[in-house]
């Protein structure tokens, strides 16, 4: 009978409760069908529960794990994702500083122009083959050619 049952754990009190696998209604007494022994306690892993709203068009996922009674709306490829996301900015903020100013802006899009013009002007000066081939390396990531031109 220990399979109609799981168990889960609430946060806020700090104690677990009852989950019916079949209807999904929890309870935090001990059922009855399971007798003097206990269930486990639940695994530290993330599922994936369906969840229908009042009111709303559908059903809605959202994530939990019952061993910490922790619970998200988010999957773990997007929290992965955001916090890859997280770090690449933390990480360019300790490359280049904060946010580029409107000047660097401008700066950076006068190189690439600068860059591309010259080269189809003169491809024989050193100093237009290298900014194009570092234009076309960093920012069009076209290796081939920058491995070429460098």
């Amino acid at each position: 009978m220990h399979t109609k049952y799981e168990k889960g754990f609430d946060r806020k009190i700090q104690q677990h409760y009852y989950i019916d696998i079949k209807t999904g209604s929890k309870q935090w007494l001990k059922p009855r069908l399971i007798g003097s022994e206990d269930i486990k306690k639940p695994k530290d892993e993330w599922k994936c529960v369906k969840s229908v709203a009042s009111g709303s068009d559908g059903d809605k996922t959202y994530y939990v794990n019952l061993a910490t009674g922790q619970s998200s709306w988010f999957s773990e490829e997007y929290a992965a994702r955001m916090v890859q996301k997280k770090f690449r900015g933390r990480l360019s903020r300790d490359l280049f500083g904060s946010k580029p100013s409107i000047t660097q802006v401008a700066k950076a899009a006068k190189f690439i122009h600068d860059a591309e013009y010259n080269y189809e002007k003169d491809q024989t000066k050193v100093s237009h083959c290298f900014n194009f081939a570092l234009l076309c390396h960093c920012i069009k990531f076209d290796f081939e050619k920058a491995r070429l031109l460098y």
